[in-house]
C-alpha cells in the first residue's frame, strides 16, 4: 500500500462545503438520569491514566497526561491496541508496521497480514484493486499530526479475552464490536505520540468529521440493531486522576449512574454539522467577572477528552491568566490555593471550575508568571500588580475562525474531571452532571441560565502549535492523496 506515486490533493476544509443552518437553538432540556433517559446497563471500557514530566532547567515544571483504553483490531487473531478515546476527532488511527519511524517502533504497530478479517481500501472505502497502490489522508491536530493509509477492519472495545484471563478478570458483559474503516498511519509526529504509551487515537466525534460514516464507529455500531446497546444510543465519559481511588472509564450504551452525584442536564449539539460535540456558551464569568467576550459574537464551546487543558480563545488567554494566577511557594500544591471560580453558562446552565479542577500542581518560575501577568489584558477594575504569582492555571490559547470561533472554549480535562458528561450521537446532544468523585460531595451542581444562536460563516481553521504540557488531539485538518 506504500511506495513513490503522484497525487491529487483534495484539502477537505472539515466539511465546510456542507451547507449549515443557523436556527435552532433555542433552549436546553434538563433530565434526571431517571426521567427520559434510562442508565441501562452499559459495556463499561476501564481507561489508564498516564502522566509525562515535563521538564524545564532539568526541573520537573509540569505534567503531561493522557487518558487512554484497549481497543482489539483483527476478529479470531485480534491484535491488541491502546488508544485514546477522544471526542475531539473523527477516526480510528493505528501506527502501521509499515511506520519505520522511531515515533512508531515505539508503540504496538497494526500488522495487516496477520489478520484474516482485513481489507484494503480507498478513501471511499471501496477495496483496492490487488497490485495497486491505494489513497492517503494526513489529518492535522492540535498537537501534531499522521499520515495514513485505510483498512476495513473488525473493531472490538475492550482488552483481548486472554489478557483478561491473564490479569485473572472474568468478562461478564457483552462485547462491542463493528466493522468499520480504519486508518493505519505510515507517519507519525514524535509530539504528542513519542511522549505517551498510547498507541492511536479512536475518533469519538459524529460522523460528519470523518472522511464519511464508514469511518465512524458509533455511526456502524448503530446499523447493528440485533445488538441490545444500540438500542441507547449514548456513551459515557468518566475522567479522575485517581487521586480519591476512582477508576476512569467510558461506558457503551447508555451511561454508569454509578458515576454521577446529581442529575443529567441536557444540551444539543450546537453545530452538527461540523462533527464537534460543540455547545452554545452564553457567558464565561471569573469571580464574577464577566470576562468571555460572548455578547458581540457569541462563544462556543467543543467538549474534548482528548485535550489536557481549558483552551480560551487567544486573545483572552492573558486574561485568564492574570485572574487566575495565584502566589505559591516551594511544596505549595496550586490545586488547594485560594483562587477565583470559573463559571461557565451553557445555554441552560451553569458549569463551575475550582483551583482544583484547572489548577497545575506545583508552582512555576515567578519570571514565568510575572511575564504572563506583564501581557495580560485586565478588565478596567482589576489591577495587574494584584497578580504577579506562582500557580499558573491550566489553560490555553485557541485560534479558530467562524462558525466555531474566533470565540472558541476547548472543554478538556479540566472540566471533565468534575463533571461526567454523556453524548447521544443518535439525537446529537451532550448531557452534563455533576461526576460521582470525594472532591464534588459537597459541591453544587448545575444552575439555569439561557442563550441564544449567532449567524455563521464559512470555516477555518488555524492551527496551533505545540507547547509545554498541553495535548491537544482536537482534529483541525484533514487532506486526502487519490492514488
Amino acid at each position: 500500500m506504500t511506495g513513490t506515486r503522484h497525487r491529487l490533493l483534495v484539502t477537505l476544509c472539515m466539511l465546510a462545503l456542507v451547507r449549515i443552518s443557523a436556527g435552532g437553538l433555542k433552549g436546553a432540556a434538563r433530565e434526571a438520569s431517571s426521567n427520559g433517559t434510562v442508565a441501562g446497563k452499559p459495556v463499561l471500557v476501564p481507561l489508564s491514566r498516564e502522566t509525562v514530566p515535563v521538564l524545564k532547567d532539568d526541573k520537573v515544571v509540569s505534567l503531561k497526561t493522557a487518558y487512554y483504553g484497549a481497543v482489539s483490531i483483527g476478529g479470531a487473531t485480534a491484535q491488541e491496541f491502546s488508544v485514546v478515546f477522544d471526542t475531539g476527532s473523527g477516526h480510528l488511527v493505528l501506527p502501521s508496521l509499515e511506520c519505520e519511524s522511531d515515533t512508531c517502533k515505539g508503540h504496538r504497530r497494526y500488522n495487516i497480514s496477520k489478520s484474516p478479517t482485513a481489507v484494503p481500501i480507498n478513501a471511499d472505502s471501496t477495496p483496492v484493486p490487488e497490485g495497486e497502490l491505494g489513497d492517503q489522508v494526513t489529518i492535522g491536530f492540535g498537537t501534531g499530526s499522521v499520515t495514513g493509509e485505510f483498512v476495513r477492519e473488525s473493531v472490538c472495545l475492550g482488552p483481548l479475552q486472554a489478557a483478561l484471563e491473564s490479569a485473572g478478570i472474568e468478562r461478564k458483559q457483552q462485547k462491542v464490536c463493528s466493522s468499520m474503516s480504519v486508518v493505519l498511519a505510515v507517519e507519525m509526529s514524535a509530539q504528542p505520540f513519542k511522549s505517551f504509551k498510547f498507541d492511536g487515537i479512536f475518533g469519538l466525534g459524529l460522523d460528519s468529521l470523518a472522511l464519511s460514516d464508514q469511518f465512524s464507529f458509533f455511526s456502524r455500531l448503530s446499523l447493528q440493531s440485533s445488538q441490545s446497546f444500540s438500542k441507547l444510543p449514548h456513551f459515557g465519559i468518566f475522567l479522575s486522576d485517581g487521586s480519591h481511588g476512582e477508576q476512569s472509564e467510558i461506558a457503551v450504551g447508555g451511561h454508569n449512574s454509578d458515576r454521577l452525584a446529581g442529575p443529567l442536564s441536557w444540551v444539543p449539539v450546537a453545530l452538527p454539522k461540523l462533527g464537534f460535540w460543540s455547545v452554545k456558551i452564553r457567558s464565561v464569568h471569573i469571580n464574577g467577572v464577566d470576562v468571555g467576550d460572548c455578547k458581540s459574537g457569541g462563544c462556543n464551546g467543543i467538549v474534548d477528552t482528548g485535550t489536557s487543558h481549558l483552551g480560551v480563545p487567544s486573545h483572552l488567554v492573558n486574561t485568564f491568566t492574570g485572574l487566575l494566577s495565584k502566589t505559591g511557594s516551594v511544596g505549595t500544591d496550586c490545586r488547594s490555593v485560594d483562587a477565583p471560580q470559573i463559571s461557565i453558562n451553557i445555554n441552560g446552565f451553569v458549569l463551575t471550575l475550582s483551583p482544583e479542577d484547572y489548577m497545575t500542581a506545583q508552582p512555576t518560575d515567578a519570571r514565568d508568571a510575572q511575564a504572563s501577568v506583564a501581557n495580560s489584558t485586565l478588565p478596567a477594575n482589576v489591577s495587574s500588580s494584584t497578580y504577579e504569582r506562582h500557580c499558573q492555571p491550566r489553560v490555553m490559547p485557541v485560534s479558530m475562525k467562524r462558525p466555531l470561533g474566533p470565540n472558541l472554549y476547548i472543554l478538556g480535562e479540566p472540566l471533565l474531571h468534575r463533571y461526567y458528561t454523556v453524548y447521544d450521537w443518535q439525537s446529537k446532544r451532550i448531557a452534563f452532571g455533576l461526576a460521582n468523585k470525594g472532591k464534588n460531595s459537597k459541591q453544587q451542581a448545575l444552575d439555569d441560565g439561557t442563550g441564544r444562536d449567532e449567524p455563521l460563516d464559512p470555516l477555518e481553521f488555524l492551527q496551533e502549535e505545540d507547547a509545554g504540557d498541553r495535548i491537544y488531539l482536537m482534529q483541525v485538518s484533514l487532506t486526502v492523496s487519490l492514488c
